[in-house]
């Protein structure tokens, strides 16, 4: 399972213990979003081992921040973003 601490960020998400897909949706009640992060709890069982974790413009399908991971966190920030952002986390 995993959370925001934004209640306005409605997240889905499927994976299995290697790969991770997630999307947030902005639900701002007036619908005027803001850029905003968010911090996300994973409490998902994920392998240990390292992770490259890869966030995606909703808009344009490009990949506008990449990192790779030692370990996944169970807390994992988002970039700023106004309504959608895509993210995938796949075991390396």
């Amino acid at each position: 399972m995993i959370s925001s601490d934004n209640e306005n960020v409605k997240v889905f998400a499927c994976g299995d213990s290697k790969e991770m897909l997630i999307y947030l949706m902005n639900d701002a009640p007036d619908n005027i979003f803001q850029p905003l992060e968010v911090s996300l709890n994973i409490s998902a069982e994920m392998e240990q081992g390292t992770y490259r974790i890869e966030w995606i413009d909703i808009r344009t399908g490009e990949t506008f921040s990449s990192k790779k991971l030692k370990d996944l966190s169970k807390e994992v920030k988002s970039p700023e973003f106004l309504d959608g952002l895509f993210c995938h986390i796949k075991k390396i």
